[in-house]
């Protein structure tokens, strides 16, 4: 049998533990962080959902199952980008919720138009199981899909030798961007 002051001690330290993981844990919102790691902007999901214009991208993905292609839509990331507040520079840093850093070259981005994916079409199966509506709607991102923000590239538009190199600039459940160390 556990004793109870043994699990209080587990509790506090795993709590202790999170909060020193920084301010980027926040599983609702992207932090940006300027050069000197001080708080440019931060984006919720609405408000990345609303203030933005969706993009629509219909693509396959290194992890993809028998080479299907998805539709996902959220904001391109020049225009999230573009509202950062963070000076012009030659390659960002992503964060991801596990603690993932990928650094992502500018030109990448001008060439690519990767999305900030927010949401992802709904499936025939999706929606006989009441999660959607129709097809052609979407639904947000859940976690088994790399969501709730996903940087999503256009597969099809890479170069082959492309994806194998760089599977890391897919970043999943993205938390913070910031100019790299």
């Amino acid at each position: 049998m556990r004793s109870w002051p043994k699990l209080f001690c587990a509790a506090i330290t795993l709590l202790a533990a999170s909060a020193a993981e920084g301010a980027d844990d926040d599983a609702q919102s992207i932090v940006v962080y300027g050069a000197d790691k001080q708080v440019l902007r931060t984006f919720t999901y609405e408000q990345l959902r609303t203030t933005f214009p969706q993009h629509e991208m219909e693509t396959i993905t290194p992890w993809s199952k028998g080479g299907a292609a998805l539709r996902y839509r959220g904001p391109a990331m020049t225009d999230v980008l573009a509202q950062s507040r963070l000076p012009s520079m030659v390659t960002i840093k992503f964060g991801a919720y596990d603690g993932f850093k990928a650094y992502v070259k500018m030109e990448e981005i001008d060439t690519y138009k990767p999305i900030l994916a927010l949401e992802i079409a709904c499936s025939p199966k999706v929606i006989a199981q009441n999660a959607c509506l129709e097809p052609g709607d979407y639904r947000p991102l859940t976690l088994e899909e790399h969501g709730p923000f996903l940087l999503m590239w256009p597969l099809d538009q890479m170069p082959a030798y492309y994806s194998p190199q760089r599977n890391s600039i897919w970043v999943w459940f993205v938390t913070s961007i910031q100019p790299p160390d």
